[in-house]
């Protein structure tokens, strides 16, 4: 399994109870109390999330069933595989690296990956988008603790809504990978997954500028019968920052973006005697300022209200020599959204989302011969949403089957892998009863030209994304005729390890071709109507690099990218937008982070990132220029008694760059955090 040991078999269960046979539960003889806390809590959290298991759910991923001791993915593969053989462009990030690097939520830590970027409304509590190689971001899947996060409603998450505060790990892919995760991974897969080992009692605090303050409390136990995990969070800001008018003239202040966030999240795996169940939960509330863009010195007042509810459980178990998994949850989002300038038929903006999904999910996977190892799995998805903004009350049943291998094969003294994939998806839109089925297929290979040291690899997928609920039944504008989008998906590179200072080089060039690419048109009236009218090609090159420096205590991430993603056609005669770059995608980027390990106690990091011109309107005549931003951060931890602490101090935005990431939405120039840790 390449460094890759089973929870069911390693991780969780003793010596004593490590053996096939019935899935019932050992009770040792002398329970201790961090057995009696973890029996108790899992109880009340099977009977507290039992009936909304019942009525909603969402898609476990198959990442949660590993405990890694290598650097190890499973995001291009769905089956683990070590960094080093992916056969696609992908970045790792482990806690200890997290931990150390001043980010705070996913926005912040996708600049620092090649071929990605975040289109940013404003900062802290603002709306940010991922984008991968120039992609819009309906086409990033991103799972969290094995749940889709991307809803039926825009296929879009809030990735500034994603803390990476109790994160063990993050997988960033980058490719077309439908045949894997079926709708939307036309651009990537972002894997997050939440901290696997409990921490012992921890109680944090931050205070910073604009009014920033955060506070959370967390630990979890491990027992003979398992383990368990509870954390509870909250952050707010007034975000009431300086800065200078694109325009020019005297600086203004930003008003109405204050963010207020609560967080709770438990989670709990009891053990049997050869199995495991895992029961998940987590909770967001988040109100913030939506002020809009600033096209004058007056600044809206819109607030929006969300809410997320997650629920999921898992079963693992060993079968027939290969691993079973079976999975369930729910997923619930509610969205409010109020703006008392917007006035419709004498009443102010209220609008309201509420998206529910449920999932059920089973997966096998299994060694042949130690030569090849296969993943087959199937999943069944429900969605529903009821909104004002729709004419319907919207609802999407889909099925899909999936078969991924790994086939190892020697060419001589070379080492070829080869990585096939298939997917089948079959879904259906009511009330109109539209129906579409589509096969997703990929094949990628990496092969060795010097062991270990220097290897190729390339990766083609032909890729598809289902029409939205909000292009399908929008209220004012919405066609149920649309049709899903298609894309053929190529990407090529090398990839240089060595065991020395150069930890790692990958350079990766790559081509995404979107046919039937849905876009709103002006239809005549008043309204935008979406149709399958849009051709649009990606290319671009990816370089990245992983150093380190004396025995770990320098390290050092560089990346860059070049970007060229057009819209090829045109929609109608003299249409002036025809060969002309998507607005939004920086030419070229590039990002640095280096982390010094000063002592024992002490840990410095700097990051920059560069971002380059942007164009704003779909005919090119007006762009954006060129930033530069730099986050330093500093890292102590001592020890007294049985208590740990650390202290962490964030410098963001070193040298008080103005920018817009998007074309009037200003962002915060120099800002300054400190953070408190104690563990008890």
């Amino acid at each position: 399994m390449g460094g890759v040991r089973g929870v069911s078999h390693a991780s969780l269960l003793t010596p004593a109870v490590r053996r096939t046979g019935g899935f019932f539960i050992r009770i040792p003889r002398r329970l201790k109390i961090s057995d009696i806390m973890i029996l108790c809590f899992f109880i009340l959290l099977f009977f507290s999330s039992s009936v909304a298991i019942a009525q909603r759910g969402s898609a476990p991923d198959d990442t949660l069933l590993y405990v890694f001791s290598d650097i190890v993915t499973i995001s291009a593969t769905r089956l683990p595989v070590q960094l080093s053989h992916a056969p696609a462009a992908i970045d790792v990030f482990e806690s200890t690296e997290l931990r150390l690097l001043p980010v705070a939520t996913l926005s912040d830590l996708l600049p620092l990956v090649a071929g990605a970027s975040i289109r940013d409304y404003g900062g802290t509590g603002s709306l940010q988008l991922a984008s991968l190689r120039g992609l819009g971001a309906e086409y990033t899947v991103i799972y969290l603790d094995g749940i889709r996060m991307n809803d039926a409603q825009s296929a879009t998450v809030d990735v500034g809504r994603l803390s990476l505060r109790h994160v063990d790990r993050v997988e960033i892919a980058r490719g077309g990978f439908a045949s894997l995760y079926g709708t939307n991974a036309l651009g990537g897969v972002i894997n997050i997954l939440s901290r696997q080992v409990p921490s012992p009692p921890t109680i944090e605090f931050g205070f910073g500028s604009f009014g920033w303050k955060r506070a959370m409390l967390g630990g979890g136990a491990n027992g003979k019968l398992g383990r368990m995990f509870v954390n509870l969070g909250y952050e707010e800001a007034d975000n009431d920052f300086d800065f200078i008018p694109q325009w020019g003239g005297n600086a203004l202040i930003r008003e109405n973006a204050s963010v207020l966030r609560r967080s709770a999240g438990m989670s709990g795996t009891l053990a049997l005697a050869s199995s495991t169940v895992t029961i998940h939960t987590d909770i967001l509330d988040s109100r913030v300022g939506a002020p809009g863009p600033l096209l004058s010195t007056t600044q809206g007042r819109a607030m929006q209200h969300d809410t997320r509810g997650m629920i999921s459980t898992r079963f693992v178990a060993p079968l027939a020599g290969g691993l079973l998994t079976l999975g369930t949850g729910t997923v619930y989002t509610r969205q409010e959204y109020h703006d008392p300038a917007v006035i419709i038929g004498g009443v102010a903006l209220d609008s309201r989302h509420d998206n529910t999904r449920l999932a059920l999910t089973s997966s096998y996977e299994i060694d042949i011969r130690n030569a090849l190892r296969l993943s087959i799995g199937m999943e069944a998805m429900r969605d529903v949403l009821n909104s004002d903004e729709v004419r319907v009350e919207a609802k999407r049943h889909q099925a899909s089957l999936y078969a991924a291998a790994d086939i190892p094969l020697r060419i001589a003294d070379t080492e070829l892998r080869l990585y096939p994939a298939l997917r089948f998806d079959s879904g259906t839109d009511q009330p109109d009863e539209r129906a579409w089925n589509v096969m997703s297929p990929s094949v990628a290979a990496h092969l060795y030209i010097l062991p270990d040291a220097v290897a190729i690899r390339g990766r083609i997928s032909r890729c598809f994304s289902a029409p939205t609920f909000n292009q399908l039944y929008w209220r004012d504008g919405g066609n149920s005729d649309l049709r899903p989008e298609f894309s053929t998906a190529f990407d090529a590179g090398v990839r240089l390890t060595t065991k020395v200072w150069l930890e790692q080089a990958d350079i990766s060039v790559f081509h995404h071709d979107i046919t039937d690419k849905i876009v709103w048109m002006p239809s005549g009236g008043l309204w935008w109507f979406p149709r399958n009218i849009q051709h649009v090609v990606s290319n671009g090159v990816e370089v990245s690099l992983r150093i380190r420096v004396a025995s770990d205590a320098l390290r050092l991430r560089l990346s860059g990218q070049w970007i060229d993603a057009r819209k090829r056609n045109a929609a109608f005669a003299g249409d002036a937008t025809q060969n002309k770059r998507l607005i939004y995608v920086p030419v070229y980027g590039a990002s640095a982070g280096l982390t010094a390990r000063l002592s024992q106690a002490v840990s410095a990091v700097l990051t920059q990132r560069i971002s380059g011109q942007r164009y704003y309107t779909e005919i090119n005549d007006a762009s954006l220029p060129p930033y530069t931003v730099t986050d330093i951060a500093l890292h102590f931890a001592t020890s007294f008694a049985s208590m740990r602490t650390f202290v962490k101090f964030e410098l963001l935005n070193a040298f008080d760059s103005s920018y817009e990431v998007i074309a009037f939405y200003p962002t915060p120039g120099r800002h300054v955090r400190g953070i408190l840790t104690t563990e008890l």
